[in-house]
């Protein structure tokens, strides 16, 4: 099985070996999930779940092969000790947290995962001796699943026994899943265009924009990205396209580009220019155009996963 990148900051040592437990006004305000082991009840909780809104973001390779996600759905000992016998926990799949969170203001929505899509497993033990226990999270075929949405779920500890109790505010981890190609990510860019109503202009975004800021290219298929419209090309500028969207979809053999879109344009392509890309500097060079008379020669280089 593949490892895969997560989007969210990979959890140091120092976090997943935290230990506390259940009670304080820091702990019930849900600034940490530790706290004095010879006063409290012991406890179990996914230290993950006390970030800000609850919910993690992972990245999901667009391939049809199956990848494994760890380093996300830890359950620690909210104790100062480790287990004295095994520690076993039952956990609750489901997507009710998934529907409050899109029902909250100014969200976006998030598709939930069904049970087919996804391998995690119910029932988990916390060896003794030890102080927390990882939960992979398996995708069979991460190609079934639409790279044009966000998709989410929530795992909650149901039960838990040896006289240990459920921390409530870190029960419960809410998840959000991207759909990612090679391809996609955050792009500097620079590159000439002409069009009759500007005449020749040309861009460079690099030192310009933070990466991040400027171009991003989004997973429209296995081996495609789109690059999305009105994103800037220098401060203050002219935006890359308003109306229509590029596509650039490579072969996976040859490194070839061709330029599509999803709309009704029909994008020339330019034979003797060689639209490519380059996997060791991970650069785009492409050249085409539209309507016989605007053309646009361009080079985006990757800066960033998005």
């Amino acid at each position: 099985m593949k490892k895969i990148f997560l989007i969210s900051s990979f959890l140091t040592a120092s976090v997943i070996f935290l230990a506390g437990c259940l009670k304080d006004e820091g702990f019930d305000n849900q600034e940490y999930g530790i706290n004095d082991p010879d006063t409290q009840p012991p406890g179990v909780g996914f230290p993950l779940a006390s970030k800000t809104n609850n919910k993690n973001t992972i990245g999901l390779n667009f391939v049809a092969t199956s990848q494994t996600i760890n380093d996300i759905l830890y359950i620690n000992l909210e104790t100062g000790n480790p287990a004295s016998s095994d520690v076993h926990i039952t956990l609750k799949i489901d997507t009710m947290k998934v529907l409050a969170y899109n029902a909250l203001p100014g969200t976006t929505d998030l598709k939930p995962l069904l049970p087919s899509q996804y391998q995690i497993a119910t029932t988990v033990t916390i060896p003794a001796g030890a102080r927390n226990v990882q939960i992979p999270i398996v995708f069979p075929n991460a190609s079934a699943l639409n790279p044009n949405l966000l998709y989410g779920l929530d795992v909650t500890i149901e039960s838990v026994d040896g006289g240990y109790k459920i921390a409530e505010n870190l029960k419960t981890l809410l998840l959000e899943f991207t759909i990612k190609n090679a391809y996609d990510g955050y792009y500097n860019t620079k590159g000439e265009a002409y069009h009759p109503s500007f005449g020749v202009y040309q861009w460079n975004t690099e030192g310009v924009f933070a990466c991040g800021n400027g171009f991003s290219l989004v997973t429209s298929g296995s081996n495609s990205v789109d690059l999305l419209p009105g994103q800037p090309l220098y401060s203050g500028g002219i935006t890359y396209f308003s109306a229509v969207l590029p596509r650039f979809t490579v072969n996976t053999t040859t490194n070839k580009v061709t330029i599509t879109t999803t709309n009704s344009t029909v994008f020339d392509q330019y034979p003797a220019y060689d639209s490519r890309y380059d996997p060791a500097t991970k650069t785009f060079f492409i050249k085409y155009g539209w309507s016989g008379t605007r053309i646009a020669t361009d080079t985006f280089t990757f800066c960033g996963p998005r």
